[in-house]
């Protein structure tokens, strides 16, 4: 049985830690963290990147960080940063991708992942006017549907 590869991007390993008043924010957290235990049980996989260590060492919130990277060692598969991944990501740039989500897209797609999860609004939103191999798609939206397929 093929087990689903899942790129969560740097929003998402930070929704946990978020403010929880916002009703969209407590249902993101949730979804990431249902996420991340089944990927602990196998269920599906965890894909890590150099662009996620990247990201998470410059969080300047050493507490957040330390919580973050106890999310982080689930990952299963972690994807080295190479020259296939930066010249697909200038190509997701000049669709108006900005350096980071270009850089998650490009790590997803070279990882042949079958989703890259991400919180960010903006990025789904763009991602959806560009042609692409990996889906971009909102944790809840994607596990719900993940769910109901079953």
């Amino acid at each position: 049985m093929n087990i689903p590869l899942i790129y969560l991007d740097n929003c998402c390993f930070n929704r946990p830690f978020d403010n929880h008043t916002d009703d969209v924010i407590r249902l993101e957290s949730d979804a990431v963290l249902t996420i991340i235990e089944h990927c602990r049980s196998r269920r599906w996989n965890l894909c890590g990147s150099a662009v996620l260590d990247d990201e998470m060492e410059n969080n300047q919130d050493i507490v957040k960080r330390v919580k973050i990277l106890y999310l982080y060692q689930t990952v299963s598969v972690h994807i080295a940063l190479n020259k296939y991944i930066v010249a697909r990501a200038e190509k997701f740039q000049q669709e108006g991708i900005s350096v980071y989500d270009a850089l998650h897209w490009a790590s997803a797609e070279y990882a042949e992942a079958a989703v890259l999860l991400t919180t960010d609004k903006k990025f789904i939103l763009r991602a959806k006017k560009v042609s692409r191999t990996v889906p971009v798609v909102n944790p809840v939206l994607w596990l719900m549907e993940n769910f109901y397929e079953q």
